[in-house]
């Protein structure tokens, strides 16, 4: 990732709506795409067909329901992306529809 690297983490981006938006954004330069579901091979699936398409994503697991898979995943996600020093997220009663990590 270069110093103007922009993180797009996308929920349920192993299908539908949510693939698409992390295909888009995928393809555009700056943009480091996280895809998120709850079920694994789904999300891994997903991260394969968009790396045919030529699109880089990481993957994690993550139920946005579940208090544990929430920690779990904000640990991955800080662990990974040290260099983020900024979240936009918005939980209302955890609701996570996208964000997006400042990175410096």
């Amino acid at each position: 990732m270069t110093e103007q690297s922009r993180i797009a983490v996308i929920t349920g981006s192993n299908r539908g709506l949510g693939y698409e938006i992390a295909k888009k954004l995928g393809q555009r330069q700056g943009i480091q795409v996280v895809l998120t579901s709850r079920g694994e091979a789904s999300g891994r699936a997903a991260q394969e067909k968009l790396a045919r398409e030529g699109v880089s994503a990481d993957y994690h697991s993550l139920d946005v329901n579940s208090d544990r898979s929430v920690q779990a995943f904000t640990e991955w996600l800080s662990q990974t992306y040290r260099h983020c020093t900024e979240m936009a997220v918005k939980i209302g009663k955890i609701v996570w529809k996208g964000l997006i990590l400042r990175c410096k």
